[in-house]
């Protein structure tokens, strides 16, 4: 997931990705607080939605999204899936 934010501007990373953690903004181009309500925004729909479950976190400041991926049957195909419903939610 990591790799699919970095190749979507204005997506970017906000943590390293560790182990199955991957913590991104939605837009990296807008102030905090903006970003903020962007990220909340996004997950909750997304959520409300059925198409992606990300919780949120916070990091310097910016809520950010947050995608824990534990099940094993997750596959690249979910994972870009869940990244191009950000990209519309945006």
């Amino acid at each position: 997931m990591g790799d699919g934010v970095t190749a979507r501007a204005p997506m970017a990373l906000m943590a390293p990705v560790v182990s199955n953690l991957c913590v991104f903004t939605a837009d990296a181009g807008l102030p905090a607080p903006a970003q903020s309500a962007l990220n909340t925004s996004i997950a909750q729909a997304l959520q409300l939605s059925g198409m992606a479950v990300f919780s949120t976190t916070s990091v310097d400041g910016v809520t950010c999204l947050r995608a824990a991926i534990t099940n094993h049957r997750t596959t690249a195909a979910d994972i870009e899936a869940a990244l191009q419903a950000v990209a519309a939610e945006r």
